[in-house]
């Protein structure tokens, strides 16, 4: 359970690097 907590954690990085801070923004916009 761990490895693949880790390996979810790895994807979410990958994908918040390749749309960069425009997601970032729309998270904050919508909090």
């Amino acid at each position: 359970m761990k490895m693949k907590f880790s390996f979810f954690t790895i994807v979410v990085g990958v994908i918040s690097i390749k749309y960069g801070n425009r997601k970032e923004y729309v998270k904050k916009k919508e909090w």
